[in-house]
């Protein structure tokens, strides 16, 4: 395992595989962490056209192109009472190759999704569950974690101290680490 990696991510699903990839094609070492081992069950997802851009950026296109998921041309919409929309076909509204896209499952196309950051240098570690997030001050430096087999060990990103604190709330981490400011309280839900 590398020490002091530049940038950890945790969750090695698409949003995570995808910011390793990108941050990896920018010569910055990456750890991921994955609590499970892939491939998992998920939910089918129906990609929408536009997931061609961040595709391509992956180099994921050929990988898409070749593989066995469903291609999907158009969508078509049903109402709450089962009437059927008009079919839109996205080549009308954009004549061109990402006017094409995949209905996949979700346990391949993620764990393609993570070969293909491995493919471009991210260090994934699977089986792997982030404890604690570590932070000096307000910033999160590193992270607690702990695989099947091991004891519980840090893991700090490179430019960290080896002091700082734990932040243990889990249902906290990702809004704490991506906004940089105290957890929002949850919403009622729009009725």
């Amino acid at each position: 395992m590398t020490t002091n990696p530049d940038v950890i991510v945790i969750g090695g699903g698409p949003a995570g595989s995808t910011v390793s990839t990108l941050l990896a094609q920018q010569g910055v070492t990456v750890q991921l962490f994955e609590r499970e081992r892939f491939p998992r069950f998920h939910i089918g997802e129906s990609l929408i056209p536009e997931t061609y851009w961040v595709l391509k950026r992956l180099n994921m296109l050929p990988k898409m192109q070749h593989s066995p998921f469903v291609k999907k041309f158009s969508v078509q919409f049903v109402s709450a009472s089962g009437k059927n929309s008009a079919p839109f076909y996205f080549w009308d509204n954009k004549p061109h190759e990402c006017s094409q896209t995949w209905q996949v499952v979700r346990s391949e196309f993620d764990q393609l999704m993570l070969n293909n950051a491995r493919e471009h240098g991210v260090e994934v570690h699977e089986g792997v569950r982030v404890h604690d997030v570590l932070f000096e001050g307000d910033r999160a430096v590193g992270v607690s974690i702990k695989d099947e087999h091991g004891p519980l060990r840090e893991v700090r990103a490179r430019g960290s101290t080896t002091t700082g604190r734990r932040f243990r709330r889990k249902e906290n981490i990702r809004s704490r680490c991506t906004m940089g400011s105290p957890p929002r309280r949850r919403q009622r839900p729009f009725v």
